[in-house]
């Protein structure tokens, strides 16, 4: 028989907003736009919030107690989504978020509010990893990048509002409502994911295990779960010995809390992450020491605006406008010539617009440096972010099997977060010392600026993408 053109039925290309991902696809936008306002509110207001609960001491915990929840979020997440599929942890996810907004909004001290931020950590964390899990199993591979730009792209719009709406409400009414104000929409996002993450169901087993990853994908749940205790407590006594005043607490926190992050560490990622090895070790380790970096200046930058320059709230959320908007676009030129920005030297110089970015931040310690040189300097940083950790992220997906894609995930996240949380919490000690004032932030900046080197170099064993019809 012949067949002629009309007697072949063409499917059409999968979009977006296709019947299939729509729903999906909206729900992930919005539940990541929650995630930024919080975030990016939260920042913002967080000057004001430790001036009213006297909590400047505490300033840093703020922000890291928020990663150390989401160490424990992430692996919880992940194990449960690869053994059950996502439905049940991604209801626990919702309702962990909403109850630490709900306790962070009401909190009548410090303490009490650093304890919510790492409630609603565990939130974060866990919708953060289910919302790339569902990115893994639900979009075919020429729509992935596609999806991650649109992912990135669901921050533009709390970067321009956010920042500036959270500052406004920080000086003129009450930072609380900062807290409040993205329950519902956080509900809405949960009400368009459910469907989907009740019918995906636990992913198909495969066979694809490549031998530096053994450990890390044959590890039990209940050995997943334990290491992430470990990493979260010793991330936290770390971070608790730095703070310390008394050179025998430093000595012994620092010691029992690094032991314990080793041997947590030693399940939950790859091996040879920190070594960079080629594959999905390098992979994790560029993508933490990417965000590790990038993270760890922007907790800090309005509170250096409001201190070394005395903006207001509003004035010193614009920088997170600044940034997360040449974020968004960064990750739209990548997602638009995929294998390009897979290649090394192309990735390395999206990197080294960050390094450049990030260096600039010093600019602030400095008098007489105008304002819109840090401006300026933190739009280029965040383009180039963009460039390079879309293209690390995408390349988690192209590694691994449907069955591996949480537990791979989780790992890059998860390193993400613990070494968001050691600088951050490592900044926060600095200012917490003696180096309270300029050189307090300068040294903190150039810590991260080390960091974004290293993932410079790390970032060379990153696989490039297969390009089609080679």
């Amino acid at each position: 028989m012949t067949l002629t053109t009309s007697s072949i039925s063409v499917l059409p290309a999968a979009r977006l907003l296709d019947a299939t991902h729509r729903r999906i696809t909206v729900g992930i936008v919005l539940g990541i736009s929650v995630v930024g306002f919080e975030a990016l509110g939260v920042s913002t207001a967080m000057p004001a919030v430790a001036r009213t609960l006297h909590g400047l001491p505490l300033y840093g915990w703020a922000f890291t107690a928020l990663l150390l929840g989401q160490l424990l979020g992430i692996v919880l997440a992940s194990g449960d989504a690869d053994e059950h599929g996502p439905f049940r942890a991604y209801m626990a996810a919702v309702a962990a978020f909403i109850a630490g907004l709900a306790v962070g909004s009401a909190a009548p001290t410090m303490a009490i509010l650093v304890g919510s931020r790492f409630v609603a950590g565990t939130g974060a964390g866990a919708l953060m990893l289910l919302n790339w899990t569902l990115i893994g199993r639900v979009y075919p591979e020429q729509l992935r990048s596609k999806m991650l730009a649109a992912a990135s792209s669901a921050w533009v719009v709390p970067g321009l509002v956010g920042p500036a709406a959270a500052g406004w409400v920080a000086d003129h009414l009450t930072w609380r409502l900062v807290f409040g104000a993205v329950i519902a929409p956080l509900i809405l996002a949960g009400w368009l994911l459910i469907p989907a993450a009740r019918r995906l169901g636990p992913p198909e087993r495969t066979d694809i295990v490549a031998a530096t990853h053994h450990r890390f994908f044959d590890a039990d749940r209940g050995a997943r779960t334990w290491a992430a205790i470990y990493i979260t407590a010793g991330a936290a006594l770390t971070l608790g010995g730095l703070g310390s005043h008394h050179l025998g607490m430093l000595a012994a926190l620092t010691s029992v809390g690094c032991a314990l992050m080793v041997l947590g560490a030693r399940t939950l990622f790859p091996a040879g992450t920190w070594r960079a090895t080629p594959g999905l070790p390098a992979v994790v380790a560029t993508y933490a020491l990417l965000f590790a970096a990038f993270t760890g200046i922007e907790s800090f930058l309005p509170l250096a605006l409001n201190q070394l320059r005395g903006t207001t709230s509003t004035e010193s959320g614009l920088i997170l406008t600044c940034g997360t908007t040449t974020w968004a676009l960064g990750s739209w030129m990548q997602a638009r010539r995929p294998p390009r920005w897979a290649t090394a030297n192309w990735r390395m110089g999206a990197t080294a617009v960050l390094v450049a970015g990030l260096a600039s931040m010093t600019a602030l310690t400095v008098a007489g440096i105008p304002a819109w040189v840090t401006y300026a300097g933190w739009a280029a940083g965040s383009l180039g972010m963009g460039l390079s950790f879309a293209s690390v992220s995408e390349a988690t997906f192209r590694m691994v099997g449907e069955h591996q894609v949480g537990l791979a995930s989780g790992a890059t996240q998860l390193a993400g977060a613990l070494l968001a949380a050691l600088a951050t919490g490592v900044g926060g000690a600095i200012l917490d010392a003696k180096h309270s004032g300029a050189i307090g932030f300068r040294i903190g900046f150039l810590i991260c600026v080390g960091l974004a080197v290293a993932a410079l170099a790390a970032g060379r064993a990153v696989p490039p993408m297969p390009v089609e019809g080679r």
